[in-house]
């Protein structure tokens, strides 16, 4: 999947960036946006901002295109999410 379908509060892991254009990479990588960086959607759209442990990058949907991404699972939050915890 890539980040741009991401929503606002999903995080995911970089699996890799698909692109042709050596410059694109290059400022993505300059980022600290590579494979294997865990990363969480602040807010979806164009521009998508995403946070990259303390630090926060907002990249237009033509950057956020080329990045693809495993989607972690939300943690179950209420009381469902307690009551899977001790099934």
């Amino acid at each position: 999947m890539n980040l741009s379908k991401l929503k606002s509060g999903d995080r995911g892991v970089i699996t890799q960036i698909v692109s042709d254009d050596s410059r694109a990479i290059a400022k993505l990588t300059a980022r600290g946006i590579t494979p294997g960086t865990s990363i969480g959607v602040i807010r979806a759209g164009d521009p998508i901002l995403i946070g990259i442990e303390r630090e926060r990058w907002a990249l237009n949907l033509a950057e956020a295109t080329v990045i693809e991404v495993d989607l972690a699972a939300r943690p179950a939050r209420g009381l469902r999410g307690l009551l899977q915890r001790f099934a």
